[in-house]
């Protein structure tokens, strides 16, 4: 197991150790007694998000686009912004 960086990381971590590296069986994990189970997604079981609000949602958007140009080979530049001299 490699160096978990919080103690949620580490559940996570110790939960797919004991499921042999397989998310489905952390997932479907029969020992509903064990103290880490309702942990074992790395997450806090118990705290709720707060949704957020219309301009964190718009930064989200903006966000996840900008990382889906990256993937896909860069930002394009758009019409407006080119200078009219040369090619991408």
């Amino acid at each position: 197991m490699s160096e978990a960086r919080t103690a949620l990381g580490a559940i996570r971590e110790h939960c797919l150790y004991c499921a042999n590296g397989s998310w489905h069986e952390v997932e479907k994990c029969p020992v509903v007694k064990c103290p880490l189970y309702d942990w074992r997604f790395g997450k806090h079981p118990y705290m709720k998000r707060k949704p957020l609000s219309e301009a964190q949602a718009e930064n989200l958007r903006r966000l996840h686009a900008a990382k889906s140009k990256d993937r896909i080979g860069g930002a394009q530049i758009s019409q407006d912004e080119d200078s009219g001299g040369g090619e991408e």
